[in-house]
């Protein structure tokens, strides 16, 4: 059964008669040379009584049937079915790409589910994913399902079942998984699947599930190093744990008990990669490694310019994770200013701006923190002189601490810049500089326009919680299914374009044969 998209288009098939009554018009004498014109003139007067039309060049067919398929290519023309097209589940997750029998799981699946289903695809097939929603696939035969769960690439996010939407009644749900989700496992016992495909067997998995760095307290540029280390199946395991980038890197070996962790401890310098690697690879190697970036534990590079007092820059750099050693020319993470409100300079960089008082500023009882401030909340600042805060042109402001006045300490972003903040307090005040609520109130600023943590801050890097996980724990059931599809249909313009191209090519190879024939006998006259 067919189906047009575009039926008004047909109108254009009226052009098919005509060509037929052009073809007949079709001049087909041929030129002959004779000896004198005067014999062949009462001929000639005979033929102009009443001119005869010519039977149709038999080209006409040709061009008729191109026009034919460019139309119903223009159409839209769908083939229908009433097969319920198909919907495969793809888990994802990091146990799916265990290598079991000289693949992975996902391959094997793959393998099996092209053997269950054949090439029977009924109203089209489509894979998605249960980790991203975001991503699918939608095959058109077994090798082209087999290849695209082959390349298929682990999931970044957690496995979430798929919302109602995504479950059309008038599909074929099917799932593949290895059953080692527990998530997955519950919604496939109530989900409407057709069909199941479930592999793997292997149990026993290690995994460098965390690396974590905390600056040592002797020294902010030695970092305490824990690598964490998990296992999961259910005889033990031996293995070893290479981690470069530390003081005394080497390998450690060690017996894991099933369901077991340990934790590796260890010193680097600031500023290193730290990467743990364990030895020997297992079924899933994707997580036998993990590397935390120097860039996690880089301090950031302040630079301070106007007549800023000596109390904010000892807070300053009082702060673990910021630099004070400027550089000329080298770029900055974060810019201190100290001036007045209109001499303030302008930029992209992250910024803590301290408007000078243009006259004696004022003392505010009671200020009061937005709910927007975040942990600025805690910080008590009673009896702190300070200044109303303008807002500056063109950004949209954000006051964290006002009075009654206006706003004292103001966040302001602007559109493709990084966020800055307005502080009217008197940084100054020798009495207030005294006080813990100084540094913690530098320290907080320069982490809400950072954007991380500074004081006491931990580097980490890590998998998901359960990842090592590996072993197919949860049977996975499937049930029969009363699916009522809809009508599908599958475009096939594209064989009608081809079929059209086809005609054109031979018509031409007809009209270069007939051009070659009409020429060989004046050829050989001229010999």
């Amino acid at each position: 059964m067919f189906e047009l998209r575009h039926p008004e288009l047909l109108a254009l098939l009226a052009v098919a008669p005509a060509l037929w009554w052009l073809h007949r018009l079709h001049d087909r004498g041929i030129d002959q040379p004779v000896a004198a014109l005067f014999l062949w003139q009462t001929s000639a007067t005979d033929m102009s009584q009443g001119i005869r039309l010519a039977a149709a060049d038999p080209a006409w067919r040709r061009r008729v049937s191109f026009v034919v398929c460019a139309c119903l290519a223009m159409a839209g023309p769908l083939y229908l079915t009433n097969k319920p097209a198909i919907t495969v589940w793809v888990d994802d997750s990091p146990s799916m790409f265990v290598a079991e029998s000289g693949a992975t799981r996902l391959a094997l699946a793959a393998d099996e589910l092209a053997r269950r289903i054949g090439e029977d695809f009924g109203g089209g097939l489509t894979l998605r994913s249960l980790g991203d929603p975001t991503k699918s696939s939608q095959p058109d035969n077994a090798n082209a399902l087999s290849q695209s769960l082959r390349t298929w690439s682990v999931a970044g996010n957690a496995l979430t079942p798929p919302p109602p939407a995504l479950m059309d009644r008038g599909r074929r749900h099917w799932l593949i998984s290895d059953g080692a989700d527990r998530d997955i496992a519950e919604w496939s016992s109530g989900a409407a699947l057709s069909g199941v495909v479930q592999i793997g067997s292997e149990k026993n998995n290690a995994a460098v599930t965390a690396i974590t760095a905390r600056a040592s307290a002797s020294d902010m540029n030695v970092l305490d190093v824990r690598v964490h280390i998990g296992y999961s199946g259910t005889s033990a395991g031996n293995r070893a744990v290479n981690i470069t980038g530390v003081e005394d890197p080497g390998e450690q070996r060690f017996e894991l008990a099933p369901g077991a962790s340990r934790i590796i401890t260890a010193t680097a310098l600031r500023g290193r990669n730290i990467e743990a690697r364990l030895d020997p690879p297992d079924p899933l190697p994707m997580d036998d490694s993990l590397i935390l970036p120097a860039s996690a534990s880089a301090a950031l590079k302040v630079r301070v310019i106007g007549d800023c007092p000596g109390a904010l820059v000892g807070a300053l750099a009082a702060i673990p994770k910021l630099d004070l050693s400027d550089a000329p020319g080298q770029p900055a993470d974060l810019l201190v200013a100290c001036a007045a409100a209109g001499a303030l300079p302008q930029t992209d960089t992250a910024a803590m701006f301290f408007v000078t008082p243009e006259s004696q500023p004022q003392q505010f009882r009671k200020p009061v923190w937005s709910t927007l401030a975040g942990p600025l909340q805690n910080i008590a600042l009673e009896g702190v002189a300070a200044e109303v805060v303008d807002r500056p042109a063109g950004t949209a402001a954000t006051p964290l601490l006002s009075s009654d006045r206006g706003a004292l300490i103001s966040l302001h972003r602007e559109a493709d810049r990084a966020p800055a903040v307005y502080v009217g307090l008197d940084i100054a005040d020798a009495a207030w500089a005294r006080q813990p609520s100084y540094v913690l109130l530098i320290a907080r600023l320069a982490e809400l326009v950072a954007g991380q943590l500074l004081l006491d801050p931990i580097d980490a890097v890590a998998r998901g919680w359960g990842e090592e996980e590996i072993a197919p724990r949860y049977a996975l059931a499937q049930r029969e299914v009363d699916v009522t599809p809809a009508s599908t249909g599958r475009d096939i313009a594209a064989w009608l374009i081809v079929a059209a191209l086809l005609l054109v090519l031979l018509d031409l190879a007809v009209l270069i044969g007939t051009a070659r024939r009409a020429a060989a006998p004046a050829a050989a006259a001229g010999r």
